[in-house]
């Protein structure tokens, strides 16, 4: 979408010289961050169709695959927006910065945190049990790290969420959707 609005008003707001130089690393940012919304989208599917009971290792390589897609989507997002802001086509991109290093710093949380609980488990095997995660009581050592990495987990996600939700309040200061040709 972005790229589209670009390519609306690159002839009006640019000279030729400076349509080529923003344009392509506009439009490779663009692809990448494309490419990594459809690994963040099938990595989320494998993480909800394979539950951790069940399918423990694809479950977590899900859960890795889309938290690390979702940081590099977000901060893909601060890359293009920043050079729009430079063009002087949108503001700068504060809030939307401010979110993804939110998310950056709740994903770091989240591994060494698991990795804390994990170390700490009186009984390395135990740590990939369910029965053993589910009844982990605060007593027992690592307890508060396997709770601060889900909880910082959950702060990734919604996360994510806001990320999309800065992303939609730019769109809509778009004026012209109507010039927009889609094609398949």
């Amino acid at each position: 979408m972005k790229l589209q609005e670009l390519n609306t008003n690159r002839t009006t707001v640019f000279s030729r010289e400076a349509q080529t130089g923003i344009h392509q690393p506009l439009k490779r940012t663009n692809f990448r961050a494309f490419l990594v919304s459809i690994l963040v989208s099938l990595s989320t599917i494998t993480l909800a169709n394979f539950s951790n009971r069940d399918w423990l290792v694809l479950h977590t390589v899900g859960a890795v695959v889309a938290a690390t897609g979702m940081c590099v989507y977000a901060w893909s997002m601060v890359k293009m927006c920043s050079q729009l802001s430079a063009a002087g086509l949108e503001s700068k991109p504060t809030s939307l910065i401010i979110i993804s290093a939110l998310g950056s710093f709740a994903y770091f949380l989240c591994a060494a945190a698991s990795g804390a609980s994990m170390f700490l488990c009186p009984n390395r095997a135990d740590f990939f049990l369910v029965p053993f995660r589910a009844q982990w009581t605060s007593q027992q050592p690592g307890y508060w790290w396997h709770v601060l990495a889900a909880a910082s987990e959950y702060v990734l996600v919604c996360n994510f969420g806001l990320v999309l939700l800065c992303l939609a309040n730019r769109m809509k200061t778009f004026k012209s959707w109507r010039l927009i040709r889609f094609s398949v």
